[in-house]
């Protein structure tokens, strides 16, 4: 009978105790970086690689056996077993982190009322003996018989009648303690210069609980065996620590320290190790090893990551981030940070693929290959095709040939044309050619040529006898003149007028095209749409509902599986329903679409809908969500994207409330942070954003506009060559001048104003509800959009009871079931918008629902 592990009990240490093999076999399955080695009768967990989310925060898992397992994993960093019986040999430091580095280690959350003590942070190599046959063996976090650990041989047999090492060692290895020791040379600078040769004692820790002896305890053993011990500094006496009171002080007065890597923080009690590094350390080691001090460019992003840097950057940034977490800069450093994990993971897979394919066709074509299609990359980067044997396993050499594709991408950082070429071979999901999502009607389309004159035809030099313009001097409109609520006027003549009147390219008036990438560039902080290997390009279109239609249209054709939010906005459905697709609703909650629930759908699709095709889209609506009124968390957008990146999915980006969003203060002049969105992290090339003038400009306008990659977005632009020819020029011009009246500023200015409007009719409906709702109607208050999602307690369908009941009662709402992918089902929701009616309206909608409600309650008892 298989045993049953109490995960409860085992999780209640800071550290584990009595870690087996399984336990870690279990923290690093299909985590990326990670190894099980076997090496010298031992096996070795570890890592060859870091991302952001490698060590994952235990104590924020509620889930028992995944924080426990979260722990271990913090100790797989050069944790040894024996091979035959699985006893635990060497546990060395588990994972600890820089000061500010994550949330969990912010410098107001450690305390220093408590015993602590403060070692010198030296810049050598972790090594630890193991106890193997009855003999001390060296080794570091790759395990024992590496080279460094040869290094270690020979250091201590040539100072064997000075250092007694192998003795004291033995002596806690018998003990089941391990000793750990920095190492550091002139033969082995990691970044600082040591002239002499050095071994210094740095910790014991009991193999079984994890807890680490007291330096005094350490400093007393190691002295009887002349065994050099790390410096504790003596804070009380130090020109520079002295004053301290609180770990933030520690930290302000490392960075400004020199000729010193930093320092280690134990806090006595519990056992807690931090790192603090001063920033005299930081720039040497990016002088070192090449990475950019300022990241202004995707070579410095790829830099800073593989020079393994990326957290004590994160560390020395968080004292000077702004608290808002929606701010430029801290976005920056998120998105750098996630794109972290893709490098890493894409890497391995390469080096995976590699491997695999020398190991079954030596001779075989390189497409063969999971995702990598460079030749190049292939043949000219490596000089391991002979280590490679017939017999070997992938395991044996992924850690070896992983360390060489990333050694070989850091190279390529300090030239943009190599790293694009790197790009290209590495980062294989970015998407060159859509004909695989194309449908065939769209596959088949090209572009009208008579449409395509039209681009020429404003240029004064070229004489067009080609298309069928009309004369514009037939046209009875001398000037448009528009007065503003503010009392601007805006007035529409000249070569304006006559550009509004006549036919225009179908991506849009050039003008207004430019003034458009203007704004995306600003608000999604996208690069120059012209830049090589990122061109993007703008298609507008009459309101966002057309260019929806026409994404739809160049994407999907009938019998297809589309992914989207269950409920969803009932416009898309109305595209959708009639082409018969397999449509897949994910279920969503106040924050969005359930990235797990999206994640599972598409792992175990082949059983979840068996016979269907797997998807090639999925649709969302990430901000003030219609119907639901819900906002996808930023955590949540990156989550979800990386899960399309994995299984290749186009993600259609439906967004006419992003400029909805409230303020949460009360200061008439805030501005909202608008936050990230799919556009603004779209590495691979694989997001179609839907913006709308309708919410913030005027519905009646009809104006609304598609951003995307330029090849993309081009085969849409094809179904509007052969559908509307373009969005109305006239009302083209009366945006553009608008905004270019406005400015950025000018406009953002306006959006606060339209976000306070909607604000204040938000609150006030939430109020009515629920004043007159209370215990009738579940619902969250949304921080987007026009909308209200109302569960009604006690009725399963709303369908009745609003069509008929409501419609007697005289107050509207839509059933729930109308924004549903499957409408058969019944659903207890209602949408209510708080866009137009009156308070007075509000409050007596409010009333009469209530009533609605309350008269079925008593009718169903």
């Amino acid at each position: 009978m298989e045993e049953t592990i109490d995960y409860k009990v085992r999780n209640s240490t800071l550290f584990p105790h009595n870690i087996t093999v399984e336990d870690c076999r279990l923290a690093i399955k299909d985590v990326v970086g990670f190894r099980e080695v076997k090496r010298e009768n031992t096996i070795v967990f570890t890592y060859d690689s870091l991302y952001d989310e490698s060590f994952p925060n235990p104590d924020e898992e509620s889930d028992p056996k995944k924080s426990f397992l979260l722990k271990i994993r913090r100790e797989c960093r050069g944790i040894i077993f024996d091979q035959s019986n699985g006893k635990l040999l060497s546990r060395k430091f588990h994972k600890f982190f820089n000061i500010n580095e994550l949330r969990e280690t912010k410098a107001e959350l450690i305390d220093l009322n408590q015993p602590f003590i403060l070692t010198e942070k030296v810049d050598g190599s972790l090594i630890a003996p193991i106890l193997v046959g009855g003999s001390v063996l060296w080794g570091s976090k790759q395990g024992a018989s590496t080279d460094l650990a040869d290094k270690i041989e020979d250091f201590i047999a040539r100072n064997q009648e000075f250092y007694s090492y192998n003795q004291f060692s033995l002596e806690w290895l018998n003990k089941d303690y391990t000793p750990m020791f920095e190492y550091s040379s002139k033969s082995q600078q990691i970044i600082l210069f040591y002239g002499e040769e050095k071994l210094s004692l740095i910790g014991i820790r009991d193999n079984v609980t994890g807890a680490y002896i007291s330096y005094e305890e350490m400093s007393k053993s190691a002295t009887g065996f002349n065994v050099p011990v790390i410096k504790r500094i003596d804070i009380a006496n130090h020109p520079e620590l002295s004053l301290i009171k609180t770990t933030t002080d520690l930290v302000h007065a490392a960075k400004r320290m020199r000729n010193v890597e930093g320092f280690v923080l134990k806090l006595e009690n519990t056992g807690h190790h931090y790192k603090v590094k001063t920033e005299w350390y930081i720039d040497l080691a990016r002088l070192h090893l090449q990475s950019p001090k300022e990241v202004k460019n995707e070579k410095d992003v790829w830099s800073l990551i593989l020079s393994g840097h990326i957290d004590d950057t994160i560390a020395m940034l968080s004292d000077t981030l702004e608290t808002d977490e929606l701010s430029p800069i801290n976005q920056k450093l998120i998105r750098i940070k996630k794109f972290s994990a893709v490098l890493i993971e894409r890497i391995e897979i390469v080096a995976r693929g590699l491997i695999k394919l020398y190991l079954t066709e030596k001779q075989s074509a390189y497409s063969e290959l999971d995702g990598c299609q460079s030749k190049k990359l292939i043949a000219g980067a490596f000089q391991f095709y002979d280590l490679i044997k017939e017999d070997s396993t992938l395991e044996e050499h992924i850690s070896f040939v992983t360390t060489a594709i990333q050694k070989k991408c850091k190279d390529s950082t300090n030239n943009s044309a190599k790293l694009e070429e790197c790009r290209k071979e590495i980062i294989m999901v970015v998407i060159e050619d859509y004909t695989p999502f194309l449908s065939s009607r769209a596959a088949r389309r090209r572009p009208s040529p008579l449409r395509e004159l039209v681009k020429y035809a404003t240029n004064p030099e070229i004489i067009s006898l080609g298309g069928g313009l009309p004369n514009p001097k037939t046209f009875p409109f001398k000037s448009f003149k528009f007065e503003l609520k503010d009392g601007t006027s805006i007035d529409i003549e000249g070569s304006n007028l006559e550009t509004a009147l006549q036919y225009t390219p179908t991506y849009g008036i050039p003008s207004f095209i430019k003034c458009l990438k203007d704004l995306q560039k600003r608000i999604h902080n996208l690069p120059e749409s012209n830049t090589s290997g990122q061109e993007w390009e703008i298609e507008i279109t009459t309101g966002s509902q057309e260019a929806l239609a026409l994404a739809i249209e160049t994407l999907l054709e009938e019998g297809d599986s589309v992914i989207l939010e269950s409920p969803t906005y009932s416009g898309t459905l109305s595209i959708l329903n009639p082409l018969n697709l397999h449509l897949v609703g994910i279920d969503i909650d106040g924050n969005g679409m359930k990235p797990d629930e999206l994640e599972n759908t598409l792992a175990n699709w082949d059983t979840l809908h068996s016979g269907k095709p797997f998807p090639r889209v999925l649709y969302t609506i990430p901000t003030g969500q219609n119907p639901s009124g819900c906002t996808l968390s930023v955590d949540r957008k990156y989550k979800i994207y990386e899960i399309c990146s994995k299984y290749n999915l186009i993600i259609l980006e439906d967004d006419p409330y992003y400029f909805l969003q409230f303020p949460t203060g009360d200061d008439a002049n805030q501005q909202v942070q608008l936050p990230p969105t799919f556009i603004s992290m779209d590495t691979d090339r694989r997001v179609l954003r839907f913006d709308s003038f309708s919410k913030i400009l005027s519905s009646g306008l009809r104006l609304g506009w598609i951003t995307g990659p330029a090849k993309l977005v081009e085969r849409v632009q094809y179904n509007q060559q052969a559908t509307t020819l373009h969005a109305s020029g006239v009302c083209q011009t009366i945006a553009m001048t608008l905004l270019n009246t406005w400015g950025f500023d000018g406009f953002m200015n306006h959006l606060n104003t339209v976000q306070r409007f909607y604000k204040e009719r938000r609150d006030k409906f939430v109020e009515y509800a629920n004043k007159h709702l209370d215990g009738l109607v579940e619902f969250d208050a949304p921080v987007a959009g026009m909308f209200i999602w109302m569960k009604l307690k006690g009725i399963p369908d709303s369908h009745p009871l609003i069509y008929k009941k409501a419609f007697e009662k005289k107050v509207i709402m839509v059933p729930g079931g109308e924004f549903t992918p499957d409408r058969s089902k019944p659903n207890s929701y209602v949408r209510a918008s708080f866009s137009v009616a009156s308070y007075e309206q509000m409050e007596e909608a409010c009333k009469r629902l209530a009533s609605l409600i309350k008269e079925n309650q008593i009718e169903q008892s």
